[in-house]
């Protein structure tokens, strides 16, 4: 059975399915036993996740919306 550190060390791996299927179910038998693999994996995972959200450029209206606010609020307030 794989130790802990084998599977943080194959993580990234796992997540993208680039392991063999032998070294794949090992990882899935360890986390099947062990909730701190278990909850590392769930927590790299939503890393990735959010990661990839922030990348994401803003929709053209919200950054429309936003310059906006912004030309508005410096014409009605002025720098001294």
């Amino acid at each position: 059975m794989l130790k802990c550190k084998e599977v943080s060390e194959l993580s990234s791996d796992y997540v993208d399915r680039r392991l063999p299927w032998r070294q794949r179910a090992g990882i899935v038998w360890h986390i099947f036993l062990c909730v701190h693999c278990r909850r590392y994996i769930r927590y790299f995972r939503l890393t990735i996740f959010v990661s990839k959200k922030a990348a994401t450029p803003p929709p053209d209206h919200v950054v429309d919306s936003v310059m906006d606010r912004i030309a508005k609020d410096t014409s009605d307030n002025p720098p001294d």
